[in-house]
């Protein structure tokens, strides 16, 4: 199919759940050697390759659900920005497993969003046996959607403020968080700051620009606080991991999704919710979802951490 698309010329948007060569490994190589220069052949000639994860593998086949869903996403946001048809090409035996990755998992996802897909039969007889190394290389990952926030203008209270921070404030937001709190996988807080983990990307997005409009409804004039004080919010999806922290005891998220999400806020100007291109593509995947997403182009986030596509999320009017 890739061959057929780049040979019509049309463009080829390729996105791999992890680095290249570990993909071609894991993914490519058993089926041959033609397979493989089939492979790089097709990637030459992409217009573009995304990774959706710049981690190992570690056999978790959570990473191959992830890149698919990413890769639905970014093809429902391009078709509603090109205002398109957008349709599914599967290559499927009809065997419906309820596995967390595998053409079963993308056909069921993609019917959600009430698009059509065309299925290839292939039939169960024809298909050569593939497997896949079951044990782990770490931790379990799930996918998770990350919320990072930080307010503006919070160096400045002194100490005969803290007090109403907390209680008119940080009190405020702490209600937001609990309205949610059947997906709030981990939150944690530190003066300004609050980090959570969402279980579902909804929620998130619920929950981040909630922050907002709880705040916008303070007096901060009144309650002797500066006006002036304002959240600055970034969102992220992708794989993390709970382990015990080893200094306070308590299960905590780890993983390089929570550095990549970490990154995004600082560059988000006040007042907005910058989110990235996962966490737009898997929101634009989930039906009846009331958020909008909008393009604000490139941006280099913190400590020069990388360069990317970021999006403001809005509710849809």
């Amino acid at each position: 199919m890739a061959e057929a698309v780049l040979d019509a010329g049309i463009r080829l948007e390729v996105v791999l759940p992890f680095d290249t060569d570990e993909f071609e490994a894991v993914s490519v190589a058993p089926a041959g050697a033609s397979w493989a220069a089939r492979f790089r052949s097709c990637l030459a000639r992409a217009a573009s390759v995304v990774h959706a994860s710049d981690s190992s593998f570690m056999h978790d086949d959570e990473m191959f659900g992830y890149a698919a869903r990413i890769a639905m996403g970014h093809a429902l946001n391009r078709a509603a920005f090109l205002d398109a048809p957008v349709e599914q090409l599967a290559v499927w035996d009809g065997d419906p497993t309820g596995g967390v990755a595998g053409t079963a998992h993308d056909v069921a996802i993609w019917s959600a969003t009430g698009h059509p897909t065309h299925v290839i039969s292939l039939p169960t007889s024809n298909r050569e046996p593939h497997e896949t190394p079951s044990c782990r290389s770490g931790p379990s990952r799930e996918i998770g959607a990350i919320v990072f926030t930080d307010l503006h203008g919070f160096s400045r209270l002194r100490d005969e403020q803290f007090a109403t921070y907390v209680s008119e404030v940080l009190a405020v937001l702490g209600a937001v968080i609990d309205s949610h709190s059947d997906a709030v996988r981990w939150v944690n807080t530190w003066g300004d700051a609050i980090a959570a983990v969402f279980s579902d990307v909804t929620a998130a997005a619920d929950c981040a620009l909630g922050f907002h409009e709880a705040l916008q409804r303070v007096d901060l004039d009144a309650i002797g606080l500066p006006s002036d004080l304002d959240l600055r919010i970034g969102a992220h999806a992708g794989p993390v991991m709970a382990i015990v922290d080893p200094v306070s005891h308590k299960p905590t998220y780890w993983g390089r999704e929570l550095t990549r999400a970490a990154r995004i806020e600082p560059r988000t100007p006040e007042g907005e919710v910058y989110v990235t291109d996962a966490f737009a593509a898997l929101l634009v995947l989930k039906p009846g979802a009331q958020f909008a997403t909008e393009y604000v182009g490139r941006v280099t986030t913190a400590k020069d951490f990388e360069t990317i596509p970021m999006y403001r999320l809005k509710r849809r009017d």
